[in-house]
């Protein structure tokens, strides 16, 4: 797969993770001619030969909550070595909403706010950021979503809050 274009190559990465997203393949030819071969190699490489692979089995950027829920695409196999094991906290007033040792969050609305329209959940979210961030400098906080028109509404929602983006 690799010797149509390198002599030795070294893939690294997480089987589990996505394989390369090619949005615009006629670029990548730019990089190579016979891209496109590697590109669906690695497909069939993440998918097909897991016992090439050597897997790490420690994460130090999750926490023990995180590591569990993640650690079900790895056969339970994932423990966490982070440093903010036991660490986290948030001192803001919607720390409630958050899992006190880092991990997804599910927050279920009120009845009452059944009627929320998107446009209100873009605003919950970032008032949520921007009193997280307030309460704590050293924080960073991401606002992330795989749909433009909703990363949009988040950078005009939140420069209505703050200047700090």
């Amino acid at each position: 797969m690799f010797s149509s274009i390198a002599k030795k190559v070294l893939v690294i990465g997480d089987h589990k993770q996505l394989t390369p997203v090619v949005i615009r393949r006629d670029q990548a030819l730019k990089i190579h001619i016979k891209i496109n071969g590697i590109i669906d190699g690695l497909k069939t490489l993440a998918f097909n030969n897991s016992d090439l692979s050597y897997r790490l089995t420690k994460t130090r950027r999750l926490t023990s909550v995180a590591t569990m829920l993640t650690g079900i695409y790895y056969d339970n196999k994932l423990s966490s070595i982070s440093d903010l094991e036991g660490k986290i906290s948030l001192h803001s007033k919607y720390s409630n909403l958050f899992q006190p040792n880092g991990g997804a969050s599910i927050v279920r609305l009120q009845s009452s706010r059944m009627g929320f329209l998107e446009e209100d959940i873009i605003k919950l979210l970032c008032k949520i950021a921007d009193d997280l961030m307030k309460s704590d400098k050293s924080l960073e906080v991401a606002l992330l979503s795989p749909y433009i028109k909703i990363e949009s509404a988040y950078y005009e929602q939140y420069s209505k809050l703050s200047t700090d983006y």
